[in-house]
């Protein structure tokens, strides 16, 4: 199924997944309190793509804002459609496709907002899952899940430390929401495991 999804996918939406099952995702907004999330013991396999990807250098230049909407055909200035979360997470459990969609956030948490991107992120993936079934005989029918990561409280630690602060996701309206500890350079650093993700 990876080689059919890098089929469909741009290459560079890509993130790679240690041989220890360690993933780094970032968000690129220089104001955010949460820059960069990895995210240990990923099942072996996963895979990870960007939903809100930022182009740099001549990708940038020869795209420009191409990605900031799903799709050039949508309309820009509508205020739902173009929502998307940061990050989709493809792995297996229990012989069953799961497909987990994550967002990071940092001090600015509104509920809605994130429900709206989360769902809108569900309808575009399912639209990716059409194209598998239609052009590679790929007939998918995944659990979806939704995972808000945010920022709990900026603490000045080292990782192990760090690790040890571990606080308990809630769930509102069949998202979860995880809290992380950040540190580390810039107080922008955090680390998590994917069973507290997913």
């Amino acid at each position: 199924m990876k080689k059919e999804i890098e089929k469909i996918i741009r290459p560079e939406l890509f993130q790679s997944v240690s041989s220890a099952g360690t993933v780094i995702l970032k968000e690129d907004d220089t104001g955010a309190a949460l820059r960069v999330l990895s995210i240990k013991r990923l099942p072996k396999g996963s895979i990870v793509f960007e939903l809100d990807h930022s182009p740099k250098g001549s990708l940038k230049r020869r795209l420009g804002n191409a990605f900031k909407q799903l799709s050039c055909i949508l309309n820009s200035n509508h205020d739902k459609i173009n929502k998307k979360c940061d990050y989709v997470i493809v792995y297996k459990k229990d012989k069953e496709i799961r497909i987990l969609l994550c967002d990071l956030k940092s001090n600015r948490l509104k509920r809605s907002d994130c429900a709206a991107q989360l769902k809108n992120s569900e309808l575009f993936v399912k639209y990716l899952l059409s194209l598998l079934a239609e052009y590679h005989n790929i007939n998918i029918t995944p659990v979806f899940m939704k995972t808000v990561i945010h920022v709990a409280q900026p603490i000045n630690a080292k990782a192990p430390t760090q690790q040890k602060n571990r606080q308990k996701a809630t769930e509102f309206n069949g998202v979860k929401y995880l809290p992380v500890t950040v540190a580390g350079r810039n107080n922008s650093n955090a680390i998590t495991v994917f069973e507290d993700v997913a």
